[in-house]
């Protein structure tokens, strides 16, 4: 009788260990559908996660952001090697560390390299709409001498002028789809590029990567990441970026802060 009540004390801290040792991850977003294989349930942002989950992929591009008190944020993508039409991963298998914190400087526009870069260089995105200081010595900005971005809508070409105030030009989705007074999807528009008009004369610059993302899902998104990060102020934006970035791509950190402090509040 001892000997079976010493192997059940045995299992039972066996299995408190093994339930110690999991690790708990919270989902920040889901890029595809990913959905937990012993439930079929498809994870969306928020969700709670165990480190032994197995989680269904539909596809090997795929990614999800999740975070834990543990490990921090960390990104899961399906193994490359798996060839079955849905992609059976152990979360714990497939776990990658999240792009490292970057550098909070934003610039400013000084010559025509540096807006080559900002511009097409690596698709940027803006949340909202965002403010960019440009050198009046390199690109005057008045009547006369401005930018403009050029599309392609349903066959037709459109020419939409980029505000400016103060040598900074003003960056904004509703101002740039916007077509006899109703706005468009950016998805519908070809070829963005953007010129600068000098005078009489009319340069093209380079293509128009900018970007934005749905307004709705990033508040999301980033209200879940600030449910589970005690960081504050600049620390939390400096945190924020990476996962922004892991996301969508390059942002900018005072769009950020501007976007942060309108939709979310403090940080």
């Amino acid at each position: 009788m001892k000997k079976i009540l010493l192997l059940l004390q045995l299992i039972l801290c066996l299995s408190a260990q093994s339930a110690f040792s999991q690790t708990t991850y919270f989902v920040l977003n889901v890029k595809g559908i990913v959905k937990i294989k012993k439930t079929g349930k498809i994870l969306k942002i928020n969700d709670q996660l165990s480190d032994k989950e197995t989680l269904s992929f539909t596809s090997i591009n795929d990614v999800v952001a999740v975070i834990s008190t543990k490990n921090g944020r960390m990104i899961l993508k399906p193994k490359q090697t798996a060839k079955s039409s849905e992609l059976y991963c152990v979360l714990s298998e497939i776990l990658n560390p999240g792009t490292g914190r970057l550098s909070s400087r934003s610039g400013s526009i000084t010559n025509s390299i540096e807006l080559e870069n900002f511009f097409e260089k690596d698709s940027l995105y803006i949340l909202g709409s965002t403010k960019k200081w440009i050198s009046p010595i390199a690109f005057p900005m008045n009547q006369e001498n401005f930018f403009f971005v050029r599309y392609t809508w349903k066959g037709e070409t459109i020419n939409k002028k980029l505000l400016y105030y103060n040598d900074s030009i003003n960056i904004n989705k509703e101002d740039l789809y916007k077509v006899d007074g109703k706005n468009i999807s950016p998805d519908e528009t070809t070829n963005p590029t953007l010129y600068y008009k000098k005078g009489a004369s009319t340069s093209q610059i380079c293509l128009f990567t900018i970007s934005f993302p749905n307004e709705s899902k990033t508040k999301e998104i980033v209200t879940a990441f600030k449910q589970h990060k005690t960081s504050k102020g600049e620390d939390f934006i400096g945190e924020l970026l990476p996962l922004l970035k892991d996301i969508y791509g390059k942002t900018e950190i005072d769009n950020v802060r501007w976007w942060v402090r309108k939709n979310i509040g403090a940080y």
